[in-house]
């Protein structure tokens, strides 16, 4: 519960704060980023105790998580949002490999390799895709606002977009936008044959 306090802490920077308490907690995130990373070598190197190694694996992933919002905190704070940072999506695939867009997980960094990588283990430590994990779409990052609109909407049996059941969301770029829509359609209604974007602006 301790730790869980001192993550919340660290990862929400309100506007209140400075900039100079803001590089504070990025300080002390990367200090335990570090002693927990070197935790997990140690463990991976020895015969781990499975229990602790997932419980450092998610530790180590969630600290670097929150290091990210943390500094992207300090560039808007500092006007400086970075145009060259990538967001990308990932979900679960079925049986035929086709993305089941029920289960997207997203990410963002500086590179589109690693915000490709994020994606893709946040996907997989948060659902049990039993057929794999597939990259639904990257793009730089534009904007810190949610500029971006799309619609999403169930389909029929033949696939077609039931406008009758159409949901929209705002995000940072198109494709954040995508994924907004398709879980808020996900979670609003039942679309027993699935959803799909109906348009983007």
């Amino acid at each position: 519960m301790k730790l869980l306090v001192i993550l919340l802490t660290l990862m929400f920077c309100l506007p209140a704060f400075s900039q100079d308490s803001c590089q504070i907690r990025v300080q002390q995130l990367r200090e335990r980023l570090a002693d927990v990373s070197a935790r997990l070598r140690a463990c991976e190197a020895s015969n781990p105790d499975r229990g602790e190694l997932e419980y450092l694996r998610n530790e180590n992933f969630r600290l670097r998580e929150a290091n990210r919002r943390l500094q992207r905190r300090i560039d808007e704070l500092e006007g400086n949002y970075p145009s060259n940072e990538f967001f990308c999506a990932a979900g679960c695939i079925s049986y035929n490999s086709i993305i089941d867009t029920r289960y997207l997980m997203t990410a963002t960094a500086f590179t589109e390799l690693e915000a490709d990588l994020l994606a893709k283990q946040a996907t997989q430590q948060a659902y049990s895709c039993n057929f794999g994990v597939q990259t639904y779409k990257c793009e730089p990052m534009r904007s810190s606002e949610a500029r971006s609109f799309c619609t999403a909407a169930c389909v029929t049996s033949s696939g077609i977009p039931d406008e009758r059941y159409l949901v929209g969301a705002r995000g940072r770029n198109v494709t954040e936008a995508e994924v907004n829509a398709l879980k808020d359609t996900h979670a609003k209604y039942s679309c027993n044959f699935g959803v799909k974007i109906v348009s983007c602006r």
